[in-house]
C-alpha cells in the first residue's frame, strides 16, 4: 500500500515510521509512505496556505486552492483520499480492513479550524475521526489510522490471525491474556488455560471478552447484543398474554419498566397496554438473560428513547435499510430490541 499523508508538518511522522512494524513494514515492500508539506502548493512567496474565516471567529482556515493543488498532485485512479477529522465517523476496526483493502491512501491532515468546506466536498472522499475529541492537528490522528490499518495488511504482522483476534473484531474487548510464571504473587493463571483443551479455551475467553465488554463499555455491549447477540428469542405481541422474568434481588428493575417503560402495575403484574402483554418479574437468582424483541407504535418508541437518554441508560439505535432498531438492555441483563410499526 501507498500512503501519501498531506500536512503542514512533515518532519512530525519521522519518529513512528523508523521504527518497529511499520519500518520492518517499510523494509518488506508492503507499505512505502511519502510525505507532502501544504506550503509547497500556495501562490505566495510567503507560502501562506490558511485565511480568516467568513463570517468571522476564533483561528484560521485552510484555503481551498493548496489543498486542492496538493491532493490533484499524488492522486492516481486508484487513490482514496480520507480527511482526518473531528467532524468525521469515528474510526473502527472494520473501518481499518476496508481501508487496508486499498493499494493507495491520501490522508489530509487538518489543522487550525479546520478546511475550507467546498475542497473537502470536491477532492475528499470521506472524514474519519479518532475519537470525540480535538488535537492540535489531524498529524496525531493520521499515524493512528496508519498503525491501526497496517496491522490488517498480509504480512505486516508476524501472525496473521494476531489482527483478527484483537479487540473490537467481534464487536468485544479482548479478553484476558497470562503467561509465565504461573504464579505471580497470591495470583495464578486460570486452570482452563493450563489444561490444554482448545475449545474450553475458545469459550472461555469469549466469555470473559463478553463480560468485561458489558462492565467497562456498555455502549459496545449493546451493539454485540444488537448484531450477534444468542439469547433465546421472545417475540412480544398480543398472542403472547404474559412473559416471566428472573429479576434477582434488584428493585431497580420493576422501578425501570414502570418510569422508563410506563408499564402500568396490576396486582403485581406489569401490564403493557401498548404491546398487550403482562410481565411477570421473578425474584431470586438470576437466569440466563432473555432477548425480548417487540413493535410499537411510533410515538412510543421516540419516548422510550428519550427516556433512556434522560435517565443515562445506555441504549444503541441501528438502522437497516427502512428499519430502525433500539436495542437496551433493563437492570437484570434482559435485552430489548424494539422497532417502530411501519403504517400501511
Amino acid at each position: 500500500m501507498d500512503i501519501e499523508i498531506l500536512s503542514l508538518f512533515p518532519d512530525y511522522f519521522k519518529g513512528p515510521f523508523e521504527e518497529s512494524i511499520l519500518k520492518r513494514a517499510q523494509e518488506k515492500q508492503l507499505l512505502s509512505f511519502r510525505h507532502v508539506n501544504l506550503r509547497n502548493f500556495a501562490f505566495d512567496r510567503a507560502k501562506r496556505v490558511d485565511d480568516r474565516p467568513y463570517g468571522g471567529g476564533p483561528g484560521m482556515v485552510l484555503k481551498p486552492e493548496p489543498v486542492a493543488r496538493a491532493i490533484g498532485s499524488v492522486r492516481r485512479s486508484d487513490s482514496h483520499v480520507v480527511y482526518l477529522s473531528p467532524q468525521g465517523r469515528v474510526l473502527t476496526a472494520g473501518k481499518c480492513q476496508e481501508l487496508a483493502q486499498k493499494s493507495h491512501l491520501i490522508l489530509l491532515c487538518g489543522h487550525y479550524e479546520g478546511v475550507d468546506e467546498r475542497v473537502l466536498e470536491e477532492e475528499v472522499d470521506e472524514e474519519i475521526s479518532i475519537g470525540d475529541y480535538v488535537l492540535t492537528n489531524g498529524g496525531l490522528a493520521a499515524l493512528v489510522l496508519i498503525d491501526s490499518v497496517a496491522r490488517f495488511i498480509p504480512g505486516v504482522l508476524g501472525h496473521e490471525e494476531a489482527a483478527l483476534q484483537d479487540s473490537f473484531q467481534e464487536g468485544l474487548l479482548d479478553c484476558p491474556h497470562y503467561t509465565r510464571p504461573e504464579r505471580f504473587g497470591q495470583r495464578g493463571v486460570p486452570e482452563v488455560l493450563r489444561e490444554g483443551n482448545h475449545a474450553k479455551v475458545a469459550a472461555w475467553r469469549k466469555a470473559k471478552a463478553v463480560e468485561k465488554t458489558k462492565r467497562v463499555r456498555p455502549d459496545l455491549y449493546l451493539r454485540y447484543l444488537a448484531e450477534k447477540g444468542e439469547e433465546t428469542r421472545k417475540f412480544l405481541s398480543g398472542s403472547l398474554k404474559e412473559i416471566a422474568l428472573s429479576c434477582g434481588n434488584d428493585s431497580s428493575v420493576r422501578a425501570f419498566y414502570r418510569k422508563i417503560l410506563g408499564f402500568e402495575e396490576r396486582e403485581e403484574r406489569l401490564h403493557a397496554p401498548f404491546i398487550g402483554t403482562s410481565l411477570v418479574l421473578i425474584e431470586g437468582e438470576n437466569t440466563s438473560p432473555t432477548f425480548l424483541v417487540v413493535e410499537v407504535e411510533k410515538e412510543i418508541f421516540a419516548t422510550w428513547v428519550r427516556r433512556l437518554r434522560r435517565a443515562q441508560i445506555d441504549y444503541y439505535v441501528t438502522s437497516e435499510g427502512s428499519d430502525t432498531y433500539l436495542t437496551f438492555c433493563d437492570p437484570a441483563g434482559h435485552r430489548w430490541q424494539v422497532s417502530p410499526k411501519i403504517e400501511g
